[in-house]
């Protein structure tokens, strides 16, 4: 009798029900799932060069989807490993749910802000292009137009930049939006925009007295 008793390891609420009373059930097979909201866990994927930077215990922004304000996560775990195949690590944050507001299996986009004093090479988001795969920029090299390919690195959608890592130098000229039918080889160059000030004059008249 005792084996056969049905105990939950979690409080919490049945999310799904495998089998009906009175089926006939195989050793280890599943019954019920049970799941406690009151404390969800995010899975999610870090980059290997920025994965360095992140500890257990951080405070995370996270913004879950059909939520329009974000909420506070921390961080709980980092996997060991990077996942097979990829240049990503696993990382787990927990997000407190007292009040159940959030469901498993919801989306979310979590954020960490790291301070950073590094001078770093920067272009405008809208600069960059893709192409095959290879995210690239074009340039105004010697009057020409020219397409270089650029590795990329961190990107700050607040500021609407981008950090270069490899593939251009600080005196590089770069198109800082994106133009249809550029053609590699095309004549280029910058020109400045003149003002037109209006001048207003007004007429005079001698004082009498």
């Amino acid at each position: 009798m005792r084996q056969a008793a049905l105990v939950s390891p979690i409080n919490g609420i049945v999310a799904k029900r495998h089998a009906l009373p009175g089926e006939k059930l195989a050793a280890e097979q599943q019954v019920l799932t049970i799941v406690d909201l009151a404390r969800l866990e995010l899975a999610g994927l870090v980059g290997t060069h920025e994965v360095s930077r992140l500890q257990p215990g951080m405070s995370v922004q996270v913004k879950v989807e059909g939520v329009d304000q974000p909420v506070e996560a921390r961080i709980a775990r980092i996997a060991p490993s990077a996942e097979p195949g990829t240049r990503s690590i696993g990382v787990t944050l927990v997000l407190d749910n007292p009040k159940e507001l959030y469901r498993a299996g919801q989306y979310a986009v979590a954020k960490v802000v790291l301070p950073d004093d590094t001078q770093r090479l920067t272009v405008p988001l809208a600069a960059i292009t893709r192409n095959s795969g290879q995210e690239q920029v074009w340039m105004i090299e010697d009057g020409s137009l020219v397409r270089r390919v650029v590795t990329t690195g961190r990107s700050d959608p607040r500021e609407g930049r981008v950090e270069v890592l490899h593939g251009l130098k600080p005196e590089a000229q770069v198109l800082a939006a994106r133009f249809d039918n550029l053609r590699e080889g095309d004549k280029a160059k910058v020109v400045a925009v003149k003002s037109t000030v209006a001048i207003s004059s007004a007429a005079s008249a001698p004082v009498q007295q």
